[in-house]
């Protein structure tokens, strides 16, 4: 008895974890036109032009006539999935399931750090993961054909990096290291471009954390540097891809102008 009452939270975890990983392999094989299957099915096609010679950054969706060019999302996830797809012989409707289900099972990890820099215990963060993973909304979406997941790592990645580089509790300070800055760098601008309505709610945060943490260090230019790069390069990203991909699609000739990009990705991609 004494085992279970000191180590019950890690057992939750793992009963979590375990029932996780079953409901997820239900259904496998099914078709990925369910009553949500607009928006995958468009994902999928996209992975199927990719492997049939589609442009990489201007993959082809073969619905609004020629060119067929309609990008909408950096297509990261896209490229990912048709690896997998060419390496290992797989499915297109699986490993798409398969490198979702992956990237949000890697959002655990940078969670982990994020929670660990706002002085949240070891066990209480496996309690917290413990409620996610059993959560119905996590479990359905986690394993759908879309990039939300992989979006969600990347803006927790990034937000799990600007909170070690500006620690609010005097955590470890990684400020002068390169590598985490243009690591944060990266992740936030890949989070902006696979899903920029996803990472804007991670950037506001992590603008309070840069805003909390140069109040001791206002008068250093070297961290005015980091702010810089870590708050307005994802931001410049997202904005360099929503004019590219904009001018792709205004060359279709059913697409209605002005067409936003980010107006429409939040309203089919929720």
């Amino acid at each position: 008895m004494r085992f279970f009452r000191h180590n019950w939270i890690p057992l939750v975890f793992g009963a979590s974890f375990s029932f996780s990983l079953i409901c997820s392999s239900v259904g496998w094989d099914h078709s990925i036109l369910d009553l949500y299957g607009f928006r995958q099915g468009q994902t999928a096609i996209s992975v199927d032009y990719l492997l049939k010679g589609s442009p990489w950054l201007r993959y082809e969706t073969p619905v609004m006539g020629p060119p067929w060019s309609l990008p909408f999302e950096f297509p990261l996830y896209q490229w990912i999935v048709a690896a997998g797809v060419s390496l290992f012989d797989t499915s297109i409707d699986s490993t798409g399931r398969f490198v979702s289900l992956c990237f949000f099972y890697l959002c655990f990890i940078a969670l982990f750090s994020l929670l660990g820099s706002l002085g949240i215990r070891r066990r209480e963060r496996l309690l917290f993961f413990s409620l996610l993973l059993v959560s119905p909304l996590y479990l359905f979406w986690s394993r759908t054909f879309m990039i939300e997941s992989t979006a969600l790592f990347f803006s927790i990645a990034y937000l799990a990096i600007v909170a070690r580089l500006f620690p609010l509790l005097g955590g470890v300070n990684t400020s002068n290291r390169p590598v985490w800055i243009l690591l944060a760098v990266v992740c936030g601008a890949l989070g902006a471009l696979i899903k920029v309505t996803t990472f804007w709610g991670f950037l506001l945060i992590g603008t309070l954390f840069v805003a909390l943490g140069m109040k001791k260090d206002f008068r250093d230019k070297s961290r005015w540097v980091s702010v810089f790069l870590l708050l307005f390069i994802p931001v410049v990203a997202a904005l360099l891809w929503t004019r590219f991909a904009d001018a792709q699609k205004s060359l279709n000739p059913l697409v209605p102008l002005p067409l936003n990009s980010f107006r429409f990705c939040s309203q089919t991609s929720d």
